[in-house]
This record gives structure tokens, sequence and C-alpha cells, in this order.
């Protein structure tokens, strides 16, 4: 079996738009939103990829299947995957979880497809599947906290509106909870608070894993130059680039949505925004 890759970020931070570009790769396997309502029924997601596969049958299903993170596929291979209180660490790991996520992936090939990719958000989970695949290759995409938040506010399934006490990121330190309670308990900033929770996760999870198994990739990068990103992510993964691949990506439009937060906010908002992320963004790669 061929190292899998899996795409990884906090959450509205451009994950599912490269899912949606990485698995037009004709060399890729990956989940679709059958998984969400058939786990079990593998070749199900095994007759939609070889269908897709040809170019008239392919074309008239395409906008019919699309990527899924699948939890309930994964559900079936670790009940606690798909939402820990806490990130996943390699000491979470126990033999019976390594070959039960083994045994599961070694079914998830097709002819010309050997090459499995998943996508998951939220905490990083990077040290607890390096340690079932060391020879994994992580994707993180990380996109700018101002937008983030401004996403997960507006997001209807957000989990923020019940509070940090029924949230799925554990409680908040003095640290946080004092700031919170400055900003008269923002939503906004709590969902900022969030963010910079999960990039820290993702910063730790990163120091600790195996040299030349994560890259790192900004969402406003991918927006500017998804060709020149893509081939990034390609190299890294030792697939091959095609000019039919390259085709397939430009039939996407992709558009930068980080001006949402500028004209969505009232001035207040975007003020208190701004001062409570000040340090976190610098610290993330981001100017104010």
């Amino acid at each position: 079996m061929k190292a899998p890759i899996f795409i990884v970020g906090t959450g509205r931070s451009g994950t599912t738009i490269l899912f949606k570009l990485l698995k037009e790769h004709p060399r890729i396997y990956w989940l679709s939103h059958l998984m969400n309502q058939y786990p079990e029924k593998i070749y199900l997601n095994d007759l939609v990829l070889r269908i897709i596969s040809y170019p008239i049958l392919g074309r008239a299903i395409k906008n019919h299947i699309y990527p899924a993170e699948a939890y309930p596929f994964w559900d079936k291979v670790f009940p606690g995957f798909k939402m820990p209180c806490r990130d996943l660490f390699a000491e979470d790991v126990t033999p019976i979880i390594k070959k039960a996520f083994h045994d599961k992936i070694s079914k998830c090939f097709i002819k010309n497809r050997e090459q499995f990719i998943a996508k998951f958000t939220g905490w990083p989970r990077i040290g607890f599947l390096q340690k079932i695949f060391p020879d994994a290759k992580f994707i993180h995409i990380k996109r700018d906290g101002r937008a983030v938040a401004n996403s997960l506010f507006n997001y209807r399934l957000w989990n923020g509106w019940y509070g940090p006490e029924s949230w799925r990121w554990g409680s908040l330190s003095d640290d946080f909870a004092l700031l919170w309670d400055q900003f008269q308990r923002s939503f906004l900033i709590l969902a900022a608070i969030q963010w910079v929770i999960l990039e820290q996760a993702f910063m730790a999870a990163i120091e600790k894993s195996k040299n030349n198994s994560v890259l790192s990739i900004k969402y406003e990068n991918l927006c500017s130059n998804p060709l020149g990103v893509l081939k990034q992510i390609v190299e890294f993964c030792g697939l091959d680039w095609s000019q039919k691949f390259e085709s397939r990506i430009k039939e996407h439009k992709i558009y930068d949505a980080n001006k949402k937060w500028k004209t969505g906010l009232s001035k207040k908002q975007k003020k208190d925004l701004q001062d409570f992320l000040k340090g976190y963004l610098d610290q993330f790669g981001y100017k104010t």
C-alpha cells in the first residue's frame, strides 16, 4: 500500500477546495459523500470512482459525486476519531487501532487509483495518524484567522454558540477566559479563540512530526496561484503532473473569500477582532 495523504486544517480554512482540486488527480482514491450514508459499503465508492474515470459516464455523474470527510466511515474504525475533546497523539494508538486503520484503508484502492487521500478538520491528529502510517504525507492548509473567525461566526453548525463549556476544544485557559470576558463574551472573539487554539495545536503537532512529512500552505496562496501551489503539493506527495490533471484543475473556479470579514462585520467587530488577534496573526505568519 502506498503512503496515504491527509489534508488537515482548522476548519473553514480551505480544506474543502483543496480536496476538490486534488481529487481530480487520476491516480488518487478518495472517499465520496456516499460513505456518509453507507460507511460499510466501500464497493459503492469503488463504483463511482470507476465511473468517473470514463469520460462520458464520468461527466454525467461528476456534479453529483463529491468528496467528503466521511466521519461515519472512520467511526467504524475508531469511534473517538471524529470529535475528541483534545488532539489525538501517538500515545493514543493501540495495536488494535493501528490494525483497524490499516485494514480499512487497505480496501480503498482500485485499478489506477492506488494513492489514498482523505481530509480532516479540527484537531491536527498528525501524531496519531503518523504513528499508524509512518510514511504518510500531510498537507496542512491554514488561513488568516480573521477570515476563519468570520466564517465560523456565520456558520449555522458552529458549536461555539453553545459556549466553551459545550464545544469540542476543551475548557478555556484562564488567560483566554479573561480575554473573552474583556470582549463582553463576544461570539466573534470566541471563534477567533478557537482558531488560535487549533493553530497552536498544529504548530505543536508539526514540531513533533517527522521531517518532511508535513507541507504547510496558505489558503491565500492557493487562491492566487492554484497551479503553482498544486504543483508543489503533487511533488511533495510523489504524484505525477499531467496536462489532463492541469486541465481538470482549471475547470474549478477559485476565489479568495477573505474579504468577507472586511465587508460583513461592523466597525466595532472588526476593531475587536484586530485587537484580539494582533499578536497571534504575526505568530502564525499573517500581517495585521
